[in-house]
């Protein structure tokens, strides 16, 4: 709404999350998954093709980034396309459907249980119930895992030597304390990846609002 051609930005947008979503689809995450359908469905779609450790993750990321600089010469030709007179107002209650809607269906999503969340949350009877986590912190030395809720338990079992990232299959044998059957260990290509991808777009946008900034100044002086 804050650009001269909305509809276009919106599609190039919404099939970029798309893109997004499938590709993250594709990735075996134990306990974890994509809410492709949501609100229709709240079952985790997850075709369980490929680790994000896997050699097509990096292959992506290196055509995403050559892609970026391939267009950079187009994109500082383009300028920065935003409308002289922007809709705020529908620009703001499009922000605030963004922020309010998803909680509604908070009921919704804890009812379908992602990522274990009930079985976490009920200390008392985890005894016996199976588990699985995705990316989450093993700590060799005192045989503990984190959890994302902040938790740390007692972990035994199949476990690597070293301490790091790793997705667990397991089952509770206490309420504090984890049995692992099988584990999978990561690396920190994912998070580099995203860092990368952030702060290059926060760059590109940087760049583009000074150079408009400037633009607009050097008209000024001239006018």
């Amino acid at each position: 709404m804050l650009t001269r051609q909305p509809a276009r930005i919106f599609l190039i947008l919404a099939a970029n999350c798309l893109f997004h979503l499938l590709l993250d689809a594709l990735q075996i995450k134990w306990g974890n998954g994509v809410h492709l359908l949501a609100p229709l469905s709240w079952q985790y779609t997850h075709f369980n093709l490929v680790w994000p450790e896997h050699v097509l993750g990096y292959i992506l990321s290196l055509v995403g980034i050559a892609y970026l600089f391939w267009k950079v010469p187009q994109i500082n030709s383009t300028h920065l396309c935003l409308h002289d007179s922007p809709k705020w107002k529908i620009a703001l209650l499009a922000l605030v459907f963004y922020l309010v809607l998803p909680v509604l269906f908070l009921g919704q999503l804890e009812q379908s249980d992602p990522s274990y969340t009930k079985t976490l949350r009920n200390n008392s009877t985890r005894a016996g119930k199976t588990i699985e986590l995705d990316r989450s912190y093993f700590s060799a030395e005192d045989k503990s895992i984190s959890l994302f809720t902040g938790e740390k338990l007692s972990v035994s079992g199949v476990l690597p030597e070293k301490s790091g990232t790793i997705s667990v299959q397991g089952k509770f044998i206490s309420e504090r304390q984890l049995q692992s059957y099988k584990y999978h260990n990561h690396n920190s290509y994912r998070d580099y990846a995203s860092k990368t991808g952030l702060a290059l777009i926060a760059a590109m946008w940087l760049y583009l609002l000074l150079q408009k900034r400037l633009n607009h100044t050097r008209s000024r002086i001239k006018s």
